[in-house]
């Protein structure tokens, strides 16, 4: 007897896992299928970086705030290591200083603190002090292990919610109540597709609509040998430009004048230098940003040689080195979420910019609550 879900998600990543769960904790009989036997894409490719700062003001904020509350209850029930470990935003140039203290005055900046430079270096003793003019300090963000992450939810999800996944499955077509794919027909009510920097295979004429384009985003693993310690996200305003959050606002002027003037390569939103220490005590560090069409394969130096430049004007770290390279694509848009409706019970859902993971478990929500009905958040655990 054919079984037939309540929910079918097309796509593996982060956003795919996300509306299984929020499914899930209805009681629905869900079903997960993806191209590839295990996850390759953006979301393990990433910082593992729950961001709130930096976020767009208005709806994308607050869907990274509920997003946040949505991945510490998954902590608490699955046991998979999330961490609150916080964030600084250093100043290195007075107009990234001015930035930051117009951002910590709005409402986004709810328990955020400016610190001088002197706050800064006590709070963090592995930053240099001869370039630093200060610090925004943000308790809100969570880390987590991107490569373990994903591969540790999806388990968790079908172990306590009978999820189903079929990896390595392709998906030909959707249609109401079926889906066509290398593995035969899956019967299912309901079916949301999530299908990442894919833009031709499903439902490619309504994707043309939006108008996306691919950002290729450039990343790096260093071993810094034994000096380096950082028990939180530490990024520089060189990359603030790229944060909605910041560079909606007026004073974000001042810095893009800035940026353009010390390097035309380094003009905004190309480089950013944001690092994460790994448990390993490794460091994960990016990111420089080509977006285009269809991005070049190959990858020049100097976007690493920028990301380094600005990471050693931070740390005084001379045993450091390169032991990882490595690309992610995130799909660039005029708008942070695209929902489509190819029909009643179907949806075509694709967040696009770089902080898609960061808002992923709130769309989720609200997809889910407007598919099967409205929902107390958290009552169906």
């Amino acid at each position: 007897m054919t079984t037939t879900f309540d929910l079918a998600v097309v796509g593996g990543g982060i956003a795919g896992l996300a509306h299984a769960h929020a499914a899930a904790r209805l009681g629905k009989r869900v079903v997960v299928i993806d191209r590839e036997p295990q996850l390759t894409g953006a979301s393990v490719r990433g910082y593992g970086l729950n961001l709130l700062t930096g976020q767009q003001r208005g709806i994308s904020w607050q869907r990274a705030r509920r997003s946040r509350e949505i991945l510490l209850e998954i902590a608490h029930d699955s046991g998979i290591a999330v961490e609150p470990r916080g964030m600084m935003t250093v100043a290195l140039r007075p107009e990234g200083l001015g930035l930051c203290e117009s951002f910590q005055a709005t409402e986004m900046g709810e328990g955020c603190q400016m610190l001088t430079a002197a706050a800064a270096r006590k709070r963090l003793p592995a930053l240099k002090g001869d370039d630093v003019l200060g610090a925004l300090w943000s308790p809100h963000e969570l880390r987590y292990d991107p490569r373990a992450f994903a591969a540790a939810f999806a388990r968790w999800l079908g172990e306590a919610h009978k999820v189903q996944f079929m990896r390595g499955v392709h998906v030909r077509s959707v249609f109401p109540s079926r889906i066509d794919s290398s593995a035969g027909p899956v019967r299912a009510e309901t079916v949301i597709v999530c299908p990442g920097e894919e833009l031709l295979t499903l439902f490619a004429h309504r994707i043309a609509h939006y108008r996306l384009t691919r950002c290729r985003v450039q990343m790096l693993r260093l071993a810094p040998g034994t000096r380096l310690r950082l028990p939180y996200a530490v990024q520089s305003d060189l990359g603030l430009l790229a944060c909605p959050g910041f560079a909606d606002l007026p004073e974000a002027r001042d810095l893009a004048v800035r940026l353009s003037s010390e390097r035309h390569e380094l003009a905004p939103p190309t480089v950013r230098m944001l690092a994460v220490q790994n448990t390993d005590r490794t460091v994960t560090v990016g990111d420089s940003r080509l977006t285009a069409p269809a991005p070049d394969a190959f990858v020049p130096s100097t976007g690493e040689g920028h990301i380094l430049d600005e990471f050693d004007q931070l740390f005084d770290v001379p045993e450091r080195t390169v032991i990882e390279r490595w690309t992610g694509v995130h799909l660039v848009a005029d708008r942070p979420l695209i929902i489509d409706q190819p029909g009643g019970s179907l949806r075509l859902v694709m967040v696009t910019g770089s902080f898609g993971a960061s808002a992923a478990f709130a769309i989720a929500e609200d997809v889910v609550a407007d598919l099967f009905g409205s929902v107390t958040a958290g009552a169906a655990r």
